[in-house]
């Protein structure tokens, strides 16, 4: 499935950014896997699994972490609450990625710490604009 969706980024075409996305729903990472390779700046690694997800955090260089909400075990929220207690992942930009869009769901993540919200069924254009956003 090509998306064919026509993009400029403004990112430095030298430098590969690297985005962790802690989703289950194989569909989902489908998605943005597609949706990523439309700027070849982007390495996307992947877990089904909070915890994986936060080992992989710490043993890679990663630009921006993606994560779902609602994860079997540790849910999103309490991955990112444990993601911002690790130095190294402390600063570094974690979007909710969520099918609650109800404006006290969003507001709820926000003010527990995520960066940004982002609603499923994703809007590519909006998706890959704030990711270009956060990584400039």
């Amino acid at each position: 499935m090509k998306l064919g969706i026509p993009w400029r980024s403004p990112l430095r075409k030298t430098k590969k950014y690297t985005i962790l996305y802690i989703e289950d729903n194989p569909i989902n990472l489908q998605l943005i896997e597609q949706a990523l390779t439309i700027n070849k700046n982007f390495d996307l690694i992947s877990t089904p699994q909070a915890e994986i997800g936060i080992d992989l955090a710490k043993t890679r260089d990663v630009d921006l972490i993606l994560v779902d909400i609602n994860l079997p075990g540790m849910d999103g929220v309490a991955a990112m609450k444990t993601l911002r207690r690790i130095e190294k992942t402390r600063k570094l930009p974690i979007l909710a990625v969520s099918a609650n869009a109800m404006e006290k769901d969003i507001k709820s993540c926000l003010s527990a710490g995520f960066t940004d919200y982002i609603v499923k069924h994703i809007n590519i254009p909006k998706f890959l604009e704030k990711i270009d956003k956060l990584l400039t």
